[in-house]
């Protein structure tokens, strides 16, 4: 049961991870979230969600710059002895935090500083993220991994069609391939590791263009509904949108 899970969400300060704090929280009054953002002391909005009466000592935030090793390193080795998890165990990880650096540049125009940016956080801080929070989960019960990836990583689904935005598809497709390997190894320990595309959400990284479908809210509740809440170990190496529906790889 996920009614007392302890969650992570990495680039939890606004957008989609912020959304995913708070659904998660009100999915039940027992669960509690560790909110990883880049600076704590940015995060109004989350703090303003962390003091609501009903989410007292219920959020812990810390300090989670996934471009910086060492700051993962940090906060890993801090959420190992804060009374905030019992035993030092979470449950679940939400690999949020993602860029979309270079706008929809076709190959010929997309410049090597995109293609690192992008994999730098995107891929490098998503790595990260697993192998430091690893151990913590490992001693947790849900034992539960969601990277937040994208449809763009498809290779057969309609923006593989298309040359634009090839750097940060790049990026999302080697995501999804850590993730199938991470399922691969870990599955047999009893864990559920999913890629899931959050849907494409009117939101700061869609900046770029007409500015997304969904709301971030309608967003949020449909992958906390269809994903989070109801995932199990069945689902293990599943590459899965908001709404529950498999996509082609």
């Amino acid at each position: 049961m996920t009614a007392n899970y302890t969650y992570f969400v990495s680039g939890a300060s606004r957008s989609l991870g912020l959304g995913y704090v708070e659904k998660l929280l009100a999915s039940s009054p027992s669960v509690k979230v560790v909110a990883g953002v880049r600076n704590p002391s940015n995060a109004s909005q989350l703090d303003a969600l962390a003091s609501k009466p009903e989410n007292k000592g219920r959020v812990l935030v810390v300090p989670f710059d996934v471009d910086s090793e060492e700051s993962v390193k940090a906060a890993a080795a801090k959420l190992k002895t804060d009374s905030f998890l019992e035993g030092g165990a979470l449950d679940a990880v939400v690999v949020n935090a993602g860029v979309f650096v270079g706008g929809h540049k076709p190959p010929s125009d997309m410049t090597m500083d995109d293609v690192r940016a992008n994999f730098r956080t995107n891929v490098e801080g998503a790595i990260y993220t697993v192998q430091y929070l690893l151990p913590l989960l490992e001693r947790g019960k849900g034992k539960q991994i969601f990277f937040i990836s994208s449809i763009v990583a498809s290779f057969q689904e309609f923006y593989s069609q298309m040359a634009g935005g090839v750097s940060y598809s790049m990026s999302k497709a080697a995501l999804n391939m850590y993730g199938v390997k991470l399922a691969r190894e870990l599955g047999p320990k009893g864990f559920t590791v999913l890629l899931v595309h959050p849907g494409y959400v009117k939101s700061d990284m869609n900046k770029f263009d007409n500015g997304g479908e969904i709301s971030v809210e309608e967003a949020v509740t449909e992958a906390t509904n269809n994903v989070f809440l109801p995932a199990k170990p069945e689902w293990n190496g599943r590459y899965i949108a908001y709404t529950g529906k498999d996509l082609p790889w």
